[in-house]
């Protein structure tokens, strides 16, 4: 080092000049060498690096909110821990009523697939203390609300340790970003995975009017979402299906799903029990999403209603990319100030089959068995104001019917063989429901072709009326 005459005149004194050090700085560096300040004696050095020392041993407390589900966050943290130290140390949690040891959690990634990861407090090494694995968010009892599900690790270490628990954290953001077991996924409203893998776009079946508002006001978005941010079509929408029982409305979820996912997409499937808001709270951790609501006019009464609405108006306000379908078979049951411009943005009415489409269902039901070239006119027009479930049970009779006429196994379901079950059938509905008043006979014939919850649902619609 070169030295100047000050500088060689500061070094041969006896006694330092004094120096008044209100704050110095002491970091770790990569090169082995401690560099005092001018001015400074060894003794005062230690007593800083002392003070240093004190300060980097205080107990302080560790608070991360992630924002997304616990369990995602969980599965984030375990792959986290694994990849940067192989292993991680569970520590029971002590309490005035003993120890509680970490529980392991069992959390589904897919249709079937799941993992096993430790949910509580963790020793990590390195790190003086712990840390917690904790849920933020859920019902609030005192606002009587739901409040977004985040998964939030806590815990009481060194304040040295702190930028190492910042690194995991932000280790487990960036694993939740990039590769959420939620994000993208068709899951219900319990974090279900939703199996898509039989679901067919072929057996939608709608007339052309119908078809193509599905297409615009759903597909359309979800599909070509780059296009539309492009010329700057907000990518948050409402609409509503509207119409009967069993006209395809559910179909139609399982058919989004499909594209959604395809196309980068969360979808969010709402049970008829479900809070709606939950719903869409889950939907807007992992937007873009779609979010499908059963029976929407289930869900409106009192507190409910002004809960969707003002979930609704929060979506709108800040433009979040999230889709919601609303289903109800009772039009007339839903609030007008659900219905105003700005919260609904398609109204789509789904009724029984066209003639088209009827065409089209019993051709696809019967699997081959009705011949490109047979004339179905008379059948078609017999079937005029029922459901897909219902024809789809009219095919089936229908073939019974074929080898009842044919007495073989060489057969094809011919116009008349479809007419004649016609009759039979409509005779049946009228006999099972002439004790009801007129306008809401219920076509009971379809629950044959339904899940046991649709059954159920089915049922609690009749016992109603």
């Amino acid at each position: 080092m070169a030295l100047d005459k000050a500088t060689v005149l500061k070094l041969i004194k006896k006694e330092p000049a004094p120096v008044d050090f209100a704050h110095v700085e002491i970091e770790r560096g990569a090169t082995a060498q401690i560099i005092l300040p001018e001015g400074m004696t060894y003794d005062d050095a230690i007593l800083w690096i002392r003070k240093k020392k004190q300060e980097e041993e205080r107990d302080v407390n560790f608070i991360r909110e992630i924002n997304c589900h616990p369990h995602d966050g969980a599965v984030a943290l375990a792959y986290v821990l694994k990849d940067l130290f192989g292993w991680r140390e569970l520590v029971p949690e002590r309490t005035w009523f003993g120890e509680i040891l970490p529980t392991f959690l069992a959390i589904k990634t897919g249709v079937n697939e799941q993992v096993t990861v430790p949910w509580g407090q963790f020793a990590i090494p390195g790190v003086k203390g712990v840390i917690k694995t904790a849920q933020k968010g859920g019902y609030n009892k005192e606002k009587e609300e739901y409040e977004p599900e985040q998964f939030v690790m806590t815990g009481t270490v060194w304040q040295r340790d702190i930028p190492i628990l910042n690194y995991i954290a932000d280790q487990v953001d960036r694993r939740v970003a990039k590769s959420s077991i939620y994000r993208g996924k068709a899951i219900d409203s319990r974090r279900q995975f939703i199996d898509l893998t039989k679901v067919d776009e072929g057996d939608l079946v709608f007339g052309p009017d119908t078809m193509a508002q599905i297409v615009t006001s759903i597909f359309t978005p979800i599909e070509k979402s780059d296009l539309c941010r492009q010329v700057g079509i907000p990518l948050k929408r409402g609409v509503l299906f509207e119409g009967p029982f069993g006209t395809g409305k559910t179909m139609t979820a399982y058919v989004t799903a499909k594209k959604a996912v395809e196309s980068g997409w969360s979808f969010v499937y709402g049970h008829t029990d479900d809070e709606i808001p939950q719903v869409i709270h889950l939907a807007r951790q992992y937007k873009p999403a779609v979010v499908f609501v059963e029976d929407v006019d289930a869900h409106l009464s009192g507190d409910d209603e002004a809960d969707l609405l003002d979930v609704m108006d929060g979506i709108l306000s800040k433009g979040e990319e999230v889709i919601v379908i609303y289903t109800t078979n009772h039009a007339d049951k839903l609030p007008q100030a659900l219905r105003r411009p700005g919260r609904l943005d398609a109204v789509i009415h789904v009724g029984p089959p066209e003639p088209e489409a009827i065409d089209r269902l019993i051709r696809k039901y019967s699997r081959g068995l009705v011949q490109a070239d047979e004339d179905i006119s008379s059948a078609v027009k017999s079937c005029k104001g029922m459901i897909p479930a219902t024809i789809r049970e009219l095919v089936e009779r229908s073939k019974l019917a074929a080898i009842a006429r044919t007495g073989s196994t060489e057969f094809s379901v011919t116009d008349q063989d479809l007419s004649t079950t016609v009759g039979l059938m409509r005779r049946q509905m009228d006999y099972m429901s002439e004790d009801r008043p007129k306008g809401q006979k219920v076509e009971i014939l379809a629950q044959y072709q339904l899940e046991p919850d649709a059954v159920k649902a089915v049922e609690a619609d009749i016992s109603k009326k």
